[in-house]
């Protein structure tokens, strides 16, 4: 089954997942994964009705319970406002993040290196013939 059953669609279904997602999923062990996918699918279902076009077809796998599901797209919100409290993420665990990794979490390949295995001292012209030219101006 590609949706959640008939049962959840009826009020009292969105208040069992809402209280489930004020708990804190720490403590939860293996069934935290069980919540989260469930918040997932519920979320899918109501976007599935409140995402179509008037006068578009469902697809045929869509049950007539899912198309007249009473929630609507305040039902999300108030889910996903219930559960954002999962997701804090304090200001000093942000600086640590952002002074371990690179912006975007991007591991770009030589970035900063030529920094670091320069010598020090200017830099001397080399001639056409590839031999390095004396400085002129330390003599």
């Amino acid at each position: 089954m590609k949706f959640l059953p008939a049962e959840f669609h009826q009020h009292n279904g969105i208040l069992q997942m809402t209280n489930l997602a004020r708990e804190e999923f720490h403590v939860m062990g293996s069934d935290a994964q069980l919540v989260v996918l469930s918040i997932g699918l519920a979320l899918r279902d109501i976007e599935a009705v409140h995402f179509h076009e008037d006068g578009e077809v469902y697809p045929e796998d869509v049950p007539e319970w899912v198309k007249t599901s009473p929630y609507e797209i305040g039902t999300m919100e108030r889910l996903l406002n219930t559960w954002a409290h999962q997701l804090d993420v304090t200001e000093e665990q942000e600086v640590e993040e952002s002074q371990n990794e690179t912006p975007g979490h991007v591991d770009v390949k030589g970035k900063g290196k030529a920094k670091e295995t320069r010598r020090a001292g200017k830099r001397k012209a080399k001639t056409s013939d590839g031999s390095e030219t004396k400085d002129t101006a330390a003599q």
